[in-house]
C-alpha cells in the first residue's frame, strides 16, 4: 500500500470516527434536554396540582366554619356560594390531575356532604319546634361528624401525596 492510499484510508477512518462521535454527542445532549425538559414540566405541574390541593382544602374548611355557625340554615346564600367555589376548584383539580384518585373522591365527597349540610339546615330552620327537628339535628350532627372526617383524610392524603411527589 502506499503512502498516499495509507494517508487517505487514515483521514478516512478518522473522519468516519469524528462522525460517529459527534452523532453520539448529539444524541447524549439532546437527550438530556428532552430530561430536563420533561423534569421541569413536571415539577411545575406538581406545584400548581399542590397549590391548587391547598386551596381546596383552605376553602372546604372555610366552609366548614360558615356552616358551624350556621345551624339554623340562616346563611343560605353564603354558604351555596363557598360550595360553588369548591366546585370550582375540583373542576381545575381534576384537570391538573387526571389520575388523582382518592384526593379526588375525597374532594368530590366534601361537595356531597356539604349540599347535603345546606339542605338538612334548611330542613332544620323549616321543621323548628316540630318533631322532625330533633331527628334533622341528630343527620346535621353525623353528617359534620363525617366531614369533619373526610376533610382530616383528605389532608393526610394531600400531604402523602406533597411528600411523596417533592422526594
Amino acid at each position: 500500500m502506499s503512502e498516499t492510499t495509507a494517508a487517505l484510508l487514515a483521514a478516512i477512518i478518522g473522519a468516519g470516527a469524528a462522525i460517529y462521535a459527534g452523532m453520539l454527542a448529539h444524541r447524549a445532549t439532546s437527550g438530556q434536554a428532552d430530561k430536563t425538559a420533561n423534569a421541569q414540566r413536571d415539577q411545575a405541574l406538581w406545584e400548581l396540582r399542590r397549590d391548587t390541593y391547598t386551596r381546596y382544602i383552605f376553602a372546604a374548611e372555610e366552609c366548614a366554619r360558615i356552616h358551624g355557625e350556621n345551624y339554623a340554615g340562616e346563611r343560605f346564600q353564603e354558604i351555596s356560594a363557598a360550595i360553588e367555589e369548591l366546585q370550582r376548584i375540583y373542576v381545575q383539580m381534576e384537570l391538573e390531575a387526571p389520575d388523582g384518585g382518592d384526593i379526588l373522591l375525597m374532594a368530590r365527597s366534601l361537595i356531597e356532604h356539604f349540599k347535603e349540610l345546606r339542605t338538612l339546615a334548611s330542613d332544620h330552620r323549616e321543621a323548628a319546634g316540630s318533631s322532625r327537628a330533633d331527628a334533622i339535628r341528630t343527620r346535621l350532627r353525623d353528617e359534620t361528624r363525617d366531614l369533619n372526617l373526610t376533610i382530616a383524610m383528605m389532608q393526610e392524603a394531600v400531604r402523602a401525596e406533597v411528600n411523596r411527589k417533592a422526594a
